[in-house]
């Protein structure tokens, strides 16, 4: 038997079934929803992901959504990452959040921290972070 296009009515199925986070509980009302009837419309969802055709659009429209949002968030990755710069290079940002900005710029280039430094307010605490600071804006 050759592969059949599925019908709009089933396209609508998958993609409630879809919107219902693909769980099997759902499908009854993933159908409904496509316009099946409410009496038969648990056995008909049953009998629809059964079908390698409609599991394959499922499968088909979740990689197509999960392309969709890897690609949002890395808009969301680049403005965060001109954010994190912007408080890195202010001079008016806090010691802290500049600091914190520089860590999470190392951590994300694969650098991770090997010393820590413990800051007690003490002046050659704060000349050696106000040291490191300014390497890291070179």
């Amino acid at each position: 038997m050759g592969v059949r296009a599925l019908t709009q009515q089933q396209k609508t199925f998958a993609d409630e079934f879809i919107k219902r986070r693909c769980k099997h509980g759902s499908a009854k009302e993933a159908a409904i929803e496509a316009g099946y009837s409410e009496k038969t419309a648990a056995s008909i969802a049953y009998n629809l992901l059964q079908r390698e055709d409609v599991r394959n659009y499922i499968q088909e429209r979740k990689n197509k959504l999960a392309d969709e949002l890897r690609e949002e968030f890395l808009f969301d990755a680049i403005e965060a990452r001109q954010v994190m710069n912007k408080i890195l290079k202010s001079e008016n940002a806090r010691n802290r959040d500049r600091i914190a900005a520089a860590v999470d710029f190392l951590d994300r280039a694969g650098f991770k921290s090997t010393e820590k430094l413990e800051v007690s307010g003490e002046d050659d605490a704060l000349d050696k972070l106000a040291g490191i600071l300014e390497q890291l804006k070179q």
